[in-house]
């Protein structure tokens, strides 16, 4: 009988761990997914980066960002509906998994806008990428809608010690000099001179 009960214990117990584990692993998806594109979120996008950064800089390796933002959404949403435009996120989340090497890192920002890192990549590779990225996608129709992405490039600068939010920034401005310069383009960050 004892015996019995002790196997039951240990069968229960192993049950319950299980139960933790898969539970776990559901919070943890939760915590570091975005819902809708199952891309990472800026949350894990903080989480990682430092990897991506002590790396660059322990090695002397090259890192870059680029910031995409889906051109016209909010028109697009308008038009077509929340629901529409949640099907094209989702589906621009999956085409954007597919089309990055294994090491970089693509995660929802917030909206329309994605944040790629790309290690070992300087920002005339990352631009050179990002372009062969924009004509893939003019074959791309995701919930049968045409679509396009503003995308704005920059390089970190070892020299002045760079971290996640200064390189976004700079990214990030790039972006909105691609939305000035008519959309569906890449432009690369250029410091500007006083």
């Amino acid at each position: 009988e004892e015996l019995r009960q002790r196997v039951f214990n240990h069968i229960t117990s192993y049950q319950t761990v299980r139960e933790l584990r898969a539970q776990q692993n559901s919070l943890y998806s939760l915590a570091m997914l975005d819902q809708l594109t199952q891309l990472f979120n800026r949350h894990a996008l903080r989480e990682f980066a430092g990897k991506y950064f002590s790396e660059a800089y322990r090695f002397k390796r090259d890192l870059s960002m680029a910031v995409l933002d889906l051109d016209n959404f909010r028109v697009l949403n308008d038009e077509h509906g929340h629901i529409k435009g949640d099907q094209v996120l989702a589906e621009l989340g999956n085409w954007l998994k597919r089309h990055v090497r294994d090491v970089d890192m693509v995660a929802r920002w917030a909206g329309e806008e994605f944040v790629m890192l790309l290690p070992d990549c300087d920002a005339d590779g990352a631009a050179a990428l990002m372009e062969r990225m924009q004509k893939r996608l003019s074959r791309f129709k995701p919930a049968n809608l045409d679509i396009s992405l503003s995308v704005g490039v920059a390089e970190l600068r070892h020299d002045q010690q760079d971290n996640l939010n200064s390189l976004f920034e700079m990214a990030d401005r790039a972006m909105y000099q691609a939305k000035m310069a008519g959309r569906s383009c890449v432009r690369q960050y250029q410091p500007e001179t006083t």
